[in-house]
């Protein structure tokens, strides 16, 4: 399926819409100011129909009958990237409180499946160059530097502060091409209870939504490993709190029960859980140290393709993990506010950090790639 880069809007199969290009004045459209949330000026929309000759390329404005070739989504009007109907897309969009590690998973597991599609003979790249500039800029550039990323800043339009622009790459593999849509969004603004929703309606639209959680911010964790790591600078809100408001978010869009779309529980920084292994706790250092859990192992560098049995073991062990951690009140929020949920562990930095610097010893990310291979199989259950 191909959706809008924007509002995830799935592209209708036969019709397309064109922005003028000629004298039509501009004026208020309402549908690209819903979008994103301040005034914006435009000319007029037509609307064109796929015949038998396939998708024109060109149309003649309805309005002033000029010729127009600047195609744009019929849904939100931003104009679409050349070439954009001619894919498939997957849209993911990034969830969780502050500081959960959401710019950090996108900066490594893009970077992993880019080496990924390499060793298996294709290629991953930034599909325009709005993306080549963010990413390199805002995500992967510090990293280069050995500094954490700074947490995105929080959007408000009034301001002129828009949301963070989708990430686009394009996947080339074996013939197969395919592009992956990563929408970041601020963790203060989920955890807003006064954030508008129609700003975050394309979640609603998206393939599937990673909600990001800290293991810091359960409680038994932190006083396990107390003493063990050092003390982070900064914590988000309470998980539950801001999985609370996005259920009202999206509740805006579906009109209450649970919501149809996936989400994956990403319990980030898993590195911290494995810290636990070197307390000497009687109950979860041996858990930690079962050399035959799924949680110990990473096979995702082996192949683009989704392992449910791997997914469903590990699923499993982290859904008792957390019920022993005294966390069971978050899945079960996810289980009634979701119809479809997935729960995976990542590490994508591998070990704890030192103020704003990463560890000594690198980046040695794990299992990064079992949530994007999750939502581009399908997110199937």
């Amino acid at each position: 399926m191909n959706r809008c880069p924007y509002c995830f809007t799935p592209s209708a199969p036969d019709r397309v819409a064109f922005m003028c290009q000629g004298d039509c004045p501009t004026e208020v459209d309402t549908e690209t100011t819903r979008q994103l949330g301040f005034s914006v000026n435009g000319r007029r929309v037509t609307t064109a129909y796929v015949g038998a000759a396939g998708r024109p390329a060109t149309v003649a404005c309805d309005g002033c009958r000029k010729p127009t070739q600047a195609m744009v989504c019929p849904a939100c009007h931003l104009q679409l990237p050349s070439g954009w109907l001619d894919h498939q897309t997957v849209s993911v969009v990034m969830t969780g409180a502050k500081a959960s590690g959401k710019s950090v998973y996108v900066a490594v597991a893009v970077q992993q499946l880019t080496l990924l599609v390499e060793h298996l003979g294709g290629v991953c790249l930034p599909f325009n160059s709005s993306t080549k500039r963010l990413y390199e800029e805002n995500y992967l550039g510090p990293l280069r530097n050995g500094q954490v990323l700074e947490t995105t800043r929080a959007a408000n339009p009034t301001e002129g502060r828009l949301l963070p622009a989708p990430l686009v790459f394009e996947i080339v593999v074996g013939g197969v091409r395919q592009l992956l849509v990563v929408r970041d969004v601020p963790g203060e603004n989920l955890e807003d209870s006064a954030f508008n929703p129609a700003l975050l309606s394309f979640a609603s639209r998206a393939d599937a939504l990673l909600f990001l959680v800290d293991p810091l911010r359960i409680q038994e964790i932190k006083h396990i490993t107390r003493g063990s790591l050092p003390e982070p600078e900064a914590l988000g809100e309470d998980p539950m709190s801001v999985l609370n408001n996005i259920s009202r978010l999206l509740g805006a869009q579906t009109g209450g029960g649970r919501h149809p779309i996936p989400i994956g529980l990403v319990l980030s920084k898993f590195d911290v859980l494995q810290e636990m292994r070197k307390a000497e706790h009687p109950v979860w250092a041996p858990v930690m140290r079962n050399r035959g859990a799924a949680f110990q192992r990473d096979p995702s560098m082996k192949t683009l393709a989704f392992d449910p049995n791997d997914a469903t073991l590990l699923s499993e062990e982290i859904n008792a993990m957390l019920a022993k951690l005294n966390a069971r009140g978050l899945l079960n929020l996810l289980d009634n506010t979701f119809s479809h949920v997935r729960v995976f562990a990542v590490s994508a930095l591998g070990h704890h950090t030192y103020g704003d610097r990463l560890h000594t010893s690198g980046i040695a990310p794990f299992r990064v790639l079992d949530p994007l291979k999750w939502a581009m199989d399908g997110a199937r259950w």
